[in-house]
């Protein structure tokens, strides 16, 4: 009877441990899985960065949720992403949902790809590697690729359209689609 009390204590005391490191109610545990996911991410999400840009990498923030990016232009300076400008922001965001896509798309297939907006913010070279990468992903791994955009450039380089054309001040519009093949 003896033995088996100790049996149990040592149980105990094993169990105890484990919730201790883990936490009693599974937050513990829960940020460790997402930190794990978020490197993964974030991996990922660098290798779509370099194809685009050579500049920046994303980088965790050690046992967080943190990003931060490395800015190799400026002496591999490490910087919050507050501080990133309008077109900093979305060449990372774009980066992080590609990284996204590539992450997910293991167990379930990702076959388009939506980007609203955030193209005016690019300067021209960066505009253009953008969208050379973009017409990658439909080419090489065939992603539809749609995008919501405003920039002349974009529908200059971008030839299957559907746009929406105001019918002067009447607050009503039609829609137009160009460079589009019929079955």
């Amino acid at each position: 009877m003896f033995a088996q009390k100790q049996e149990a204590e040592v149980a105990k005391h094993e169990w105890e441990e484990i919730a201790d490191a883990i936490g009693g109610d599974g937050k513990t545990l829960r940020k460790i899985a997402q930190c794990y996911t978020l490197r993964f991410l974030i991996e990922h999400a660098n290798v779509e960065i370099r194809k685009f840009n050579s500049r920046y990498e994303l980088q965790q923030v050690k046992n967080s949720l943190g990003i931060r990016v490395v800015d190799h232009d400026r002496a591999d300076d490490v910087r919050d992403t507050t501080s990133l400008s309008g077109g900093e922001t979305f060449i990372v965001s774009l980066g992080l949902a590609l990284g996204l896509s590539s992450l997910s798309s293991r167990n379930i297939s990702f076959e388009n790809l939506f980007i609203d907006e955030g193209f005016g913010t690019l300067d021209p070279d960066t505009l253009a590697t953008v969208i050379d990468s973009l017409a990658m992903l439909q080419s090489s791994q065939g992603k539809k690729v749609g995008v919501i955009s405003h920039t002349d450039t974009m529908s200059e380089r971008i030839t299957t359209q559907i746009r929406i054309i105001k019918d002067g001040n009447s607050g009503s519009s039609h829609i137009e689609m160009s460079g589009m093949t019929t079955l």
